[in-house]
């Protein structure tokens, strides 16, 4: 772990970790360093419907100190195309899809790995059209199963969709993804469930007793509750996860466990796709051949935003999170640790472009030391953390580590790094396996 020469006037290091409120502002002559922004767009870009008042200011800052900055949303159901111009239009800011990673965005990796599958989620046949956008050959969705056949969901009384296509007996479903909030979730949940307990995938078959093996599925947000215009938080992708993790194991003979992973935040095909974004965005604009810089992730959600930052550990990037007030999050609820807990997104970006000058002046961490995790109460029981725990608002100073206790830390921090991505090779190459993920 390499971390910033300082004066030798200068005893300790210093890096503030969270402040109430950000009083000075950066610079007017900005060089833009390896650096760059992940903002959430719920509850820090937008308020509902409407931009949030700072928002605008906030981006046109970016823009005119040449700081690549991408858009990092758990939201879906609509292409990328369509939800730029949305936003555009919303924000008064030009916002490229090159610039946007939705929570199913990055299963435009998969499509060289499965042929056909069945999207389920959102209004219509959108999320169809989405997925074969991204390449996919051969894309069914719940409709089509129950228009084909509408014994197949006995208590949806709806008749099938005009869009709905025929079903051919025999067809195999190579993968299950789930795009969006499903709008029948009975259909939806008995579908998969049918495909889970299917002979190798193939519609209409069920698999002799100990040699189930399912269907790859993939659910890409993990939200249990989202705000909405109702005044209580309603139940979004992230239950009906739950409710099939809950059902599938209940079935009689279902023996294996489901094969279920997760795409959007807090998990690490979220991230590695938006570093990914942002580490041709710095080469574009500085030239850097190293893939190593900081990326800031600013949002509102704890669970999603704060979480996935700090364990994202993705070829020697350092992701650092800022949580703002503007959202869902609400004192003194659990903060999940950020770097720095700010009123909106203006003033995060004020705090990372300070950071990034104050690295540079010499008076910062270039790398903060186990990237927040496991280490804020093992550095402070070792004499290494000065102050208070970086949720309550407090400042803390990060004593200088010797060589044995940063290469334990270091080791530690690979240990988890390989724990908590799970990244898998060829078919599961990006996707986080198992029968329950966060």
């Amino acid at each position: 772990m390499s971390f910033l020469l300082l004066s030798k006037r200068m005893p300790t290091r210093c890096i503030p970790l969270a402040r109430t409120l950000v009083t000075s502002r950066p610079p007017k002559v900005f060089t833009p360093g390896r650096f760059g922004i992940a903002f959430d767009i719920d509850g820090v870009l937008l308020r509902g419907l409407d931009p949030h008042p700072s928002a605008k200011t906030a981006l046109t800052k970016l823009q005119e100190n040449d700081i690549p900055f991408i858009l990092l949303t758990n939201g879906g159901g609509i292409s990328e195309v369509a939800r730029c111009e949305d936003l555009s239009s919303r924000l008064d800011f030009p916002i490229a899809p090159s610039q946007l990673v939705q929570s199913h965005t990055p299963a435009k990796n998969y499509t060289k790995f499965y042929e056909t599958i069945l999207v389920v989620g959102g209004e219509g046949e959108n999320c169809r059209k989405i997925a074969e956008e991204y390449g996919f050959k051969n894309v069914f969705i719940p409709d089509d199963f129950y228009a084909t056949d509408p014994h197949i969901s006995p208590f949806s009384t709806s008749p099938p969709p005009a869009y709905a296509r025929n079903v051919p007996k025999g067809t195999k479903i190579d993968a299950i993804f789930v795009f969006n909030d499903p709008r029948d979730w009975a259909l939806s949940t008995q579908v998969i469930i049918d495909f889970l307990r299917s002979d190798n995938g193939v519609y209409g078959t069920l698999a002799e007793p100990g040699h189930m093996k399912p269907v790859p599925t993939f659910f890409t947000n993990s939200d249990i509750v989202w705000a909405s215009t109702y005044h209580m938080p309603r139940l979004g992708q992230g239950a009906f996860k739950e409710a099939v993790l809950s059902i599938f194991p209940r079935i009689p003979g279902a023996t294996g466990g489901a094969h279920l992973r997760s795409l959007g935040k807090p998990t690490t095909p979220a991230f590695r796709y938006a570093q990914r974004l942002l580490e041709q965005n710095l080469v574009a604009k500085l030239k850097a051949t190293s893939p190593e810089f900081r990326v800031y992730m600013i949002g509102d959600s704890p669970d999603s935003d704060i979480r996935g930052a700090n364990r994202a550990r993705i070829n020697g990037t350092v992701w650092w999170s800022i949580l703002v007030r503007s959202g869902v999050w609400r004192e003194p609820y659990h903060a999940k640790s950020p770097i720095a807990i700010v009123d909106d997104v203006l003033a995060a970006v004020d705090w990372a472009m300070e950071n990034e000058q104050k690295i540079k002046d010499g008076v910062a961490l270039e790398k903060y030391p186990s990237n927040l995790r496991p280490g804020f109460r093992q550095l402070r029981r070792k004499g290494l953390v000065r102050g208070s725990s970086p949720d309550s608002g407090g400042k803390v100073e990060v004593g200088d580590i010797g060589g044995e206790e940063s290469a334990r830390l270091e080791k530690t921090d690979g240990a988890m790094k390989e724990k908590g991505d799970g990244a898998l090779e060829g078919k599961r190459a990006n996707g986080e396996s198992g029968s329950h993920s966060d």
